[in-house]
């Protein structure tokens, strides 16, 4: 009975988990999942930010530190206003800094992975990612369906903002030979949960937890 039992949850959980990730359809090319470009982080108070959460985390263990900086803020909330509407707003986790260094850590991001909607089906996710700091010999990948899935890399460099839409931009980063501090969050255009969203939400927690007990640490 209790395999029977355990066999029923995992259908279950294998029909949520397959209707909520289904991507959307292609309209056109255009309509691929991604947007990088260039933008300006030439303000006063951008490098002294930059300078002391690098002291910060270089003389810490951290990858990952989650940041609550009125500048840093407003700055952001105006990129995401340029980029892709008045509509979209930062989603609840707020905001962060992910660290890169090839001597240090190694890298769980360099797997081919999605960015999952932790929000309703029918709302557009995108995770923000802002180079702020990078003298390291890097590349950003990705695929995209609307695109035939052939997958393009970048060279990663600073001043380059990168929006992932999440459930459509299949993608990892490969880290080698420096560092890289990148400033990172969700936004989206409706925060109602929905049944996709939690459901994705509790999977998030599970595998943030694996992550960080088995494979975020320094390198042996």
């Amino acid at each position: 009975m209790i395999y029977l039992a355990l066999f029923i949850l995992f259908l279950i959980l294998y029909l949520i988990f397959q209707s909520c990730q289904t991507k959307k359809k292609c309209k056109n090319k255009d309509d691929n999942g991604i947007i990088i470009k260039q933008i300006d982080l030439n303000y006063d108070f951008m490098d002294s930010f930059i300078n002391k959460e690098l002291t910060i985390i270089r003389n810490s263990t951290m990858n990952t530190k989650f940041i609550d900086d009125e500048k840093i803020v407003h700055f952001l909330k105006k990129e995401i206003t340029k980029t892709l509407g008045p509509e979209f707003f930062i989603a609840e986790r707020g905001l962060w800094l992910r660290y890169y260094n090839s001597d240090k850590y190694s890298n769980p991001y360099e797997t081919w992975h999605y960015d999952r909607k932790r929000y309703t089906y029918h709302s557009t996710q995108y995770r923000i990612v802002i180079n702020l700091y990078d003298n390291s010999n890097s590349v950003f990948c990705y695929t995209l369906k609307c695109a035939d899935n052939k997958e393009k890399c970048i060279n990663t460099q600073k001043n380059t903002l990168i929006a992932i839409e999440a459930n459509e931009s299949y993608h990892k980063v490969k880290v080698e030979n420096g560092e890289r501090l990148v400033l990172m969050a969700d936004v989206v255009n409706d925060s109602t949960r929905g049944i996709c969203g939690t459901f994705f939400s509790i999977w998030d927690y599970i595998w943030l937890k694996i992550i960080i007990n088995n494979f975020v640490g320094t390198v042996q």
